[in-house]
């Protein structure tokens, strides 16, 4: 197994661990209606505009609960190192330098059958086991450090193999992130179905990936060439439908 160094520390001004991320939700559609109304306003739809548009309409789809980690980053169409800070409040991102190993896909696998747990719902969870109860800005410094404390030895080893993982460094750290996860109740019976569907069809690693619960979706690392085959092995066995996803080049605009 490789070691990594622990050299990365967290900045003590930031309120949240990084987050390594490339995904969207309901953020989606509130960044591209915000692209949209801008251009016909006849204002420069720059990402950070954006930003503040599409995390408005996200903190109304969760019940103000949204963190800023998918607006920010469909708004800037790119994987990025997410930090939050609380006092006062900020949303910092940075272009994580990352790509997919080569010779190796991405796999989503939507578990999604009819019933869905809302992010919401997930998030009082996750937090309720740190004693945190109400929005995020609420929760005391003291009950941000222990999910900090958790969560920061596995962000250390994410960071040290972001820009040059290898698909078996890579599928380790997903698997790692997503027991984390599972730890804290964030998994539900049909993501671990579709895990364990995936890692028997020869996946590097899997994790669940968004809000989680039942309904929710999986990520799992392949080798490209064998995608066609594990989507086939994966579908049969779960019923779940999987689709091959690729990193974005660029954020919402009005082409």
């Amino acid at each position: 197994m490789k070691q990594f160094p622990s050299a990365m520390k967290l900045p003590k001004n930031l309120r949240s661990p990084p987050i390594f991320i490339q995904r969207s939700a309901s953020a989606s559609l509130c960044a591209a209606f915000a692209a949209g109304m801008l251009k016909l306003k006849g204002e420069k739809a720059d990402s950070e505009k954006i930003f503040a548009a599409a995390q408005a309409g996200d903190l109304a789809a969760h019940g103000g609960r949204a963190s800023g980690i998918d607006a920010k980053t469909v708004a800037y169409g790119k994987p990025l190192v997410f930090q939050r800070g609380f006092s006062p409040p900020r949303f910092v991102g940075r272009a994580a330098g990352f790509s997919l190993p080569e010779g190796t896909a991405l796999l989503l696998i939507d578990t999604n059958r009819g019933k869905k747990d809302g992010t919401s719902m997930m998030l009082e969870i996750f937090a309720s086991q740190f004693g945190v109860h109400g929005p995020p800005a609420e929760a005391k410094e003291e009950q941000r450090r222990k999910i900090r404390e958790e969560y920061a030895p596995l962000w250390e080893k994410i960071a040290c193999a972001m820009k040059g993982a290898d698909a078996k460094t890579l599928g380790f750290l997903m698997n790692e992130n997503h027991a984390f996860l599972k730890r804290r109740k964030m998994s539900s019976d049909g993501i671990e179905k579709a895990i364990s569907a995936a890692l028997c069809a020869g996946a590097h690693g899997a994790k669940l990936t968004g809000g989680g619960g039942e309904g929710g979706a999986a990520l799992a690392l392949f080798d490209k060439k064998e995608t066609g085959a594990a989507m086939e092995k994966i579908t049969g066995k779960t019923g779940f439908a999987c689709h091959e996803i690729c990193l974005a080049e660029k954020g919402a605009c009005v082409d």
